[in-house]
């Protein structure tokens, strides 16, 4: 992993230890399958500015820093809104290009820990969904993250993803022994905690005339 060149894209140049050691894991081990890739870095900053930029536009494109792109339209970003704070303690973001656009973690540690279980997209989703029902006026189609996402369901999916693809078993152990991150312990929490107490990034981003495309919520 080349990290100068991912240093340009971070402010002065400076990349987050933990991003760093991020960074380095997919050279620890051979991938066995595609599936694991969408959850542990294998892409460049031109990959992240690229899906970024076919989002959003130039006026807002300061307020988030990129920092992996998984793939399947997600690319992750901080969401540079708390004054003063270091960027680890920014919450986490994604920009989706099919539209689905959320705070997942009220900073970079939080993220990685319900990351690692697969849950971070599947929890906020729920949210956004949640709230989009809400507006609409479609009291039917609400749905409690909690009720969704019920203890034994979290642990469930993340123990499949551990089950189905070996990677992320070596994934966890390096999130623990090198990052100092254990997987979450109550990973609805942390992105609905998230979601409720930060700006809906989706309507922050509409008041600025922000979307290239117009979002589907």
């Amino acid at each position: 992993m080349d990290l100068q060149k991912i240093a340009t894209n971070f402010p002065n140049g400076e990349v987050p230890e933990l991003l760093k050691k991020f960074y380095q894991f997919p050279g620890t081990i051979a991938f066995d399958d595609t599936e694991t890739e969408r959850y542990i870095h294998i892409s460049d900053p031109e990959e992240w500015k690229y899906n970024l930029e076919a989002i959003i536009n130039s006026n807002v494109m300061a307020e988030f820093i990129p920092f992996y792109y998984n793939g399947i339209h997600e690319t992750y970003c901080f969401w540079n809104i708390r004054e003063g704070e270091e960027l680890v303690n920014q919450p986490v973001v994604r920009i989706s290009k099919q539209q689905h656009h959320s705070v997942v973690a009220g900073n970079l540690r939080d993220f990685f820990s319900v990351h690692c279980l697969a849950l971070d997209i599947k929890i906020s989703f729920v949210l956004v969904d949640s709230a989009y029902c809400v507006k609409m006026g479609w009291d039917s189609y609400v749905k409690d993250p909690y009720s969704s996402f019920d203890k034994e369901r979290c642990e469930r999916i993340g123990n499949d993803y551990a089950e189905n693809h070996p990677d992320f078993l070596p994934y966890r152990k390096w999130l623990i022994e090198e990052m100092g991150i254990a997987p979450a312990e109550d990973p609805v929490k942390i992105v609905a905690d998230a979601y409720n107490e930060l700006p809906n990034v989706i309507e922050h981003i509409r008041s600025k005339g922000g979307f290239k495309a117009e979002t589907m919520y």
